[in-house]
């Protein structure tokens, strides 16, 4: 669309999933065309857990002509579960500066998944609970020089 913006027309075929993935951009979905209610939807949230899927999700069922927003940075994934029609969205979102810029960061949950059973997680792609955070507080306390900067 410009070169802050960008588009594509997605389609979702029937009894198909598309699996959890993430980006920096927030999209703007407009459901173009989709078969009656609660066949088709989108699950979103924060947090994937380590068998990668989304805790905590919100469910938005498409509506021919409905629209959602997909919040930049969370976990979604696509449902059709129809047994016959494909799904058809139209997300536009500001992809194309992240893009530039290199920082678009998409990830996808196959991926983040076998990064952790390797060990290596990279930023917040999975869920941290709040004792796992004082943990890793009280270690980075005893790591950490105490700097008096005076204030």
């Amino acid at each position: 669309l410009t070169h802050v913006l960008w588009s594509l027309l997605n389609s979702i075929g029937p009894k198909t999933v598309q699996r959890p993935h993430r980006h920096n951009s927030v999209a703007l979905d407009l459901c173009v065309s989709a078969p009656p209610f609660g066949k088709v939807y989108t699950l979103m949230g924060k947090e994937i857990d380590t068998e990668g899927r989304i805790i905590d999700p919100i469910r938005c069922d498409w509506v021919t002509g409905g629209v959602f927003v997909t919040p930049p940075g969370w976990w979604h994934s696509h449902h059709n579960e129809s047994s016959d029609t494909t799904a058809w969205v139209l997300p536009v979102q500001d992809a194309g500066l992240y893009t530039f810029q290199r920082t678009l960061d998409i990830r996808f949950v196959d991926d983040e998944v076998q990064l952790h059973k390797e060990g290596r997680i990279r930023g917040s792609a999975f869920q941290v609970t709040n004792r796992q955070y004082t943990e890793i507080a009280a270690i980075a306390d005893n790591d950490i020089p105490n700097f008096d900067y005076g204030l």
